[in-house]
């Protein structure tokens, strides 16, 4: 018996293996692809999908940032932007085979270091259109062609008799048509159309992307020196270069970009316990990349440098040890939070009392988004980076009276970087950081309810007391307590949670977020959970 179920179970699994495979490969192997973005000529990407699935990914995040639109990874998301406003805000996978063309809300996907757009989604996103000319092979992603003056059809002027009549005033004659492309003179023009020449003859660069690749600066030495608590990365540039960084998961690495910069060919690569490999490449032709791929997700960036330099040095530190040196914090905001004393709630001592629960605690509350980062938009009007300040001052008023001495990296409508947010806390000696958002999805209304992020296992314990206390306290859809790379989970020493009090683009969700009783059951949810973290902590 035992042997002919053995027998049937391979049997079926033979029977299966095709579609198993087909399931898996939705995407297909990579192939190449000539895309045109924007108003650039045309050029060879290498692509994973083809022109008829529903879904293709290209790396054309460089092309869109030329383009005007704003592309930025953090850990497994990846955001796009128009101005300063978010358009849209998709999960970057690992593995080819756990991407779903089609599926809403889109997917990224990051192979060998690179960032792999879903580009029919790119386009819906941003309102451009995705055109397909089967003849030279070249797909165009660019925005919307506008519509044509009423002036055509016309025939092509070197058509048109000696004698006849000229056209009216508010008319103008059309440009000569070139022999090889010539319509017939009732054929309506088609609007116009980014299209490369009908050679297959690659285009050559133009001269300002040679004049870029000779001022690039040349990285010919590149070191990794352990420190007390991880390693140096030291390199030597003939030009300076900026320096920019970013993690990726699954598996984990840790990715720098120096620009305008090129490797010298034959650069020795350097080995370092607890660092599995060192990769270089060049991502753009002025953007050279180095990757460090790691065991874990144990060692993290501590500092770049702020201004171009000719010789960069990067700090790398292991884990929570990275608290050994105080980080500095970053920019002209930087200088401005240093420059503030309001961030600091004061409250008046004989208010407390002496045995009250959080007496002696720091902690960080943190309104997220605010300024120009104006967060999510509800249904009623709601702006999320308003609700957000609103929940976290009810909370700071609450957390004050349990004793606690409440930071906030922002207490009006004031855009501060996410970094500075974790270096803030940090500096004045937060034993919890608490960030609080409002969710939103691609299509408006499609999710209710609460969700809460952590990073790290220390943040775990706090994560669960906040999200069960909150989901309690408001009897909200749980939606559970999970792992993201999010800046402020990921970077913060201390234990880190990012609360999604619900979302704010659903009905019932947003009418719940405008209501000052619901903010601030929040809000005494959020403080109780503090109160039996900091007791259990204790004990």
């Amino acid at each position: 018996m035992a042997r002919g179920w053995s027998q049937f179970v391979m049997a079926l699994a033979v029977c299966l293996a095709p579609a198993i495979a087909l399931a898996r490969s939705q995407v297909g192997a990579a192939t190449t692809l000539r895309i045109a973005i924007g108003s650039e000529p045309p050029r060879e990407y290498r692509v994973y999908g083809n022109v008829e699935a529903p879904e293709l990914y290209a790396p054309i995040a460089p092309a869109l940032r030329d383009s005007g639109v704003g592309v930025r990874q953090q850990g497994d998301l990846v955001e796009l932007r128009s101005g300063d406003r978010l358009v849209v805000k998709w999960q970057v996978m690992v593995d080819v085979a756990d991407l779903r063309p089609g599926a809403e809300p889109a997917q990224a996907l990051a192979v060998d270091s690179s960032l792999y757009l879903p580009v029919r989604a790119t386009a819906r996103a941003l309102t451009w259109e995705v055109r397909w000319d089967e003849p030279t092979g070249v797909l165009t992603l660019a925005p919307a062609a506008s519509p044509r003056q009423p002036a055509e059809p016309r025939p092509p002027a070197e058509r048109r008799p000696p004698t006849a009549t000229p056209p009216p005033a508010e008319s103008k004659p059309a440009p000569p048509t070139p022999p090889n492309e010539s319509k017939p003179p009732t054929e309506t023009r088609r609007p116009v159309q980014i299209r490369p020449r009908a050679t297959p003859a690659p285009t050559p660069p133009p001269a300002a992307r040679n004049s870029a690749l000779a001022s690039a600066a040349r990285l010919a030495s590149l070191e990794l020196v352990p420190t007390e608590d991880g390693f140096e990365l030291r390199l030597k540039a003939s030009a300076p270069v900026r320096v920019t960084s970013f993690t990726l998961t699954g598996p984990p690495r840790i990715v720098f970009d120096f620009q305008p910069a090129i490797w010298e060919p034959g650069l020795a690569l350097p080995t370092a316990t607890g660092i599995d490999r060192v990769r270089i490449g060049q991502f753009e032709p002025v953007v050279a990349r180095l990757v460090l791929d790691i065991a874990e997700l144990n060692l993290r960036v501590l500092s770049l440098p702020k201004e171009p330099v000719t010789e960069p040095v990067i700090r790398l530190a292991r884990g929570v040890s990275a608290t050994s040196q105080r980080p500095r914090l970053v920019g002209r905001m930087a200088r401005a939070l240093a420059s503030r004393d309001d961030l600091l709630l004061r409250r008046s001592p004989e208010l407390i009392a002496p045995d009250a629960p959080l007496l002696g605690r720091i902690v960080c509350i943190d309104a997220g988004h605010g300024g120009h980062d104006v967060g999510a938009r509800g249904w009623n009007g709601l702006v999320e980076h308003e609700v957000n300040l609103a929940i976290a001052l009810d909370l700071a008023e609450l957390l004050q009276e349990a004793g606690a001495t409440v930071v906030m990296p922002r207490i009006d409508n004031t855009f501060v970087a996410l970094e500075d947010r974790v270096a803030f806390a940090y500096l004045h000696g937060a034993e919890a950081f608490v960030s609080i958002h409002c969710n939103a999805m691609p299509r408006p209304g499609l999710a209710s309810g609460a969700e809460t992020y952590f990073y790290t296992p220390q943040s775990l314990p706090l994560a669960e007391r906040i999200h069960a206390a909150v989901v309690g306290a408001t009897q909200q859809i749980d939606r559970g307590v999970r792992r993201r790379g999010f800046v402020v989970v990921r970077d913060a020493p201390m234990p880190a949670v990012l609360l999604e009090v619900g979302f704010i683009d659903h009905p019932a969700d947003g009418a719940r977020l405008a209501d000052p009783q619901f903010r601030r059951r929040v809000a005494a949810a959020v403080r109780d959970a503090l109160i039996g973290y900091f007791g259990s902590a204790a004990k």
